[in-house]
């Protein structure tokens, strides 16, 4: 008799008890914060990729800027909103290759480079061109000199932008007559917004 009392009891027992479902909420959880992590990464490699695609597409726009005007644009205002008329407009040529040292954010250092903004509307590019996948702006250096028709032919193509690698070996030097400085330089500042891609 007493065996099918339990067996009763047994039957009439309805969910779950308070162990069953911590089990299953920490199964849950750890499922959950894997799936996170795996969708970070996910969203992390989107946005390089569409920052890589964005810098090859203002090289490309760069290049053909190159071969139609036989100069390099001067940087753009690097502090305007875009809803300003200069917004993405290289400076004017009496300010990139004249006396000015700063204009807007855009600065010249080094005596003969400026950087600032990338002129995107100079280029024929959006706006939205102008910043990179994670909301930042790209920065554009390019030498001075090379910013000119006159200049562009004298100088033979030759840049003054140092660059450097991760030890702080110089890649690629404008003092040594076998490694030739960099003509422009095109940086996404990354995720953080202190770092490069």
């Amino acid at each position: 008799m007493q065996q099918n009392t339990l067996s009763v009891l047994r039957r009439r027992r309805h969910g779950f008890s308070l162990l069953e479902l911590s089990v299953v909420l920490v199964i849950l959880g750890v499922l959950l914060a894997g799936g996170l992590s795996v969708s970070s990464i996910i969203m992390s490699q989107q946005a390089n990729s569409a920052t890589n695609e964005h810098l090859d597409e203002i090289q490309q726009a760069l290049l053909d800027f190159v071969k139609t005007q036989q100069r390099l644009p001067c940087v753009a205002r690097l502090t305007v909103a875009p809803t300003h008329s200069d917004f993405g407009r290289e400076l004017a040529a009496s300010d990139c290759g004249g006396g000015a040292t700063e204009i807007d954010g855009a600065q010249r250092v080094g005596g003969n480079v400026w950087i600032g903004a990338v002129p995107t509307r100079t280029l024929g590019l959006k706006d939205r061109m102008a910043e990179d996948a994670f909301g930042n702006r790209f920065l554009y250096a390019v030498t001075e000199n090379l910013t000119t028709n006159a200049g562009f032919a004298a100088a033979g193509n030759l840049g003054v932008i140092g660059v450097l690698d991760g030890s702080g070996a110089l890649i690629l030097d404008p003092d040594n007559g076998s490694i030739r400085g960099a003509a422009f330089m095109l940086l996404s500042h990354g995720p953080d917004g202190k770092g490069g891609v």
